[in-house]
């Protein structure tokens, strides 16, 4: 069952953050720096976990096991009508992120945001759609590359550096795409943040 995350499943979503050594496709980062895994769980806890009012978490929570078998968090812009997809992570079935983001875009279209921005690896961001939308949501939305970035270098954009690059000089080559909800499937006027 997918569910709002909060300070009570710390425990639970743990072992996503200690199953995989790699981080946006490079194993860089922890053969750098044997803490960086408990780094990204620390701000993930302290961000999405503590009921702060911009920052969220959706996961598939499992009954049985009480863990967390995927999850995936966003930052939702106080200053313009958009939203960052921030952390997805599972234990290897993927088809659990499609069905959270699914859910995720439907929370934020309620509130008025149609639009969000990730950050990927360059090399994987052509198959992000097929494999990462759920066949509603590809219909649904559509996107353009906003900038691409080489690898080791920061970002123009301060609300990019510290939301999608979470201030860490990536590896790889990394593109920010910008997707959006299709006109004819807005229903009410977009979300003007803090106008």
């Amino acid at each position: 069952m997918i569910i709002k995350l909060n300070e009570t499943h710390k425990d639970a979503v743990k072992q996503l953050f200690f199953s995989r050594k790699d981080y946006m496709g490079s194993l860089t980062f922890t053969e750098d720096d044997d803490k960086f895994q408990q780094n990204l769980y620390d701000i993930f806890c302290d961000s999405y976990l503590s009921d702060l009012k911009h920052h969220h978490a959706f996961g598939f929570y499992n009954k049985k096991t009480k863990t967390v078998e995927a999850l995936m968090s966003f930052y939702q812009s106080a200053s313009e009508p958009s939203w960052f997809f921030t952390v997805g992570r599972s234990l290897g079935n993927n088809l659990l992120l499609k069905d959270i983001l699914d859910v995720i875009m439907d929370f934020n279209e309620k509130q008025g945001l149609y639009k969000f921005y990730t950050v990927m690896n360059s090399r994987q961001a052509r198959l992000v759609r097929r494999l990462g939308f759920s066949k509603s949501a590809i219909e649904r939305y559509d996107f353009f590359d906003e900038y691409v970035i080489a690898p080791r270098k920061k970002t123009f954009y301060s609300t990019h550096w510290e939301l999608l690059y979470k201030r860490t000089l990536l590896p790889v080559e990394s593109v920010v795409r910008c997707t959006f909800l299709k006109q004819q499937y807005r229903h009410q006027l977009p979300n003007a943040g803090a106008i």
